[in-house]
């Protein structure tokens, strides 16, 4: 999702030992700009970044994200486009076709 910078590029190379279908979360700092996290990633390296100061609902987001969910606008759903800090009413609502969403990914699979 999104265009990636060089550093993200460089980040998301750092991929020893996954499997292309391996969602890579990495942990970092902060972005630019600012941000709770990004799901962009290079193509055939699924991941996301997330910072620091994110809050408890950042990591689910951004591999909603990666799993193909996008942006809604309602506060009460963890795939808010307000920010998860601004989620009203914990835990945050994930509605049956974001599952469906999630599921349907090729980064899916049973176990």
């Amino acid at each position: 999702m999104g265009s990636v910078t060089s550093e993200q590029a460089e980040l998301f190379a750092f991929r020893d030992g996954m499997q292309p279908t391996d969602i890579a979360v990495f942990f970092v700092r902060s972005t630019v700009p600012p941000t709770n996290g990004c799901a962009a990633h290079p193509g055939g390296r699924p991941g996301a970044a997330v910072a620091a100061g994110a809050t408890r609902w950042t990591l689910g987001h951004e591999v909603g994200h990666v799993l193909g969910l996008d942006h809604v606008d309602n506060n009460d759903q963890l795939m808010t486009g307000n920010g998860t800090g601004r989620i009203t009413n914990p835990p945050p609502d994930l509605l049956p076709s974001e599952g469906a969403t999630m599921d349907q990914s090729a980064l899916t699979i049973d176990i």
